[in-house]
């Protein structure tokens, strides 16, 4: 392994968020045998229009509402203190 990566490569959180028009979802990864392995999942179908992929509107039509959602599927994983998270 090359020394530089170390110093060079990124260190992404363990845990990730992903949104999308029909749901949200939540991981947390943990290194595992020298690989990774799922440590919590989740998955919450959001309100149809919640959230709206594009570029030439806004993308979530009730912030308030998207809050909660993910409030509660943070909790519901076990993640609700949790501060560090990759979003896509």
């Amino acid at each position: 392994m090359n020394p530089l990566n170390k110093l060079i490569a990124p260190r992404y959180p363990p845990a990730a968020v992903g949104l999308s028009g029909e749901g949200a979802g939540v991981v947390q990864l943990e290194r595992r045998g020298g690989g990774l392995a799922v440590r919590s999942a989740a998955f919450l179908p959001l309100a149809e229009g919640l959230v709206r992929p594009g570029f030439d509107e806004p993308n979530v039509a009730d912030a308030s509402e998207l809050a909660r959602a993910l409030a509660e599927l943070t909790s519901d994983a076990g993640l609700a203190r949790r501060r560090r998270w990759s979003v896509a």
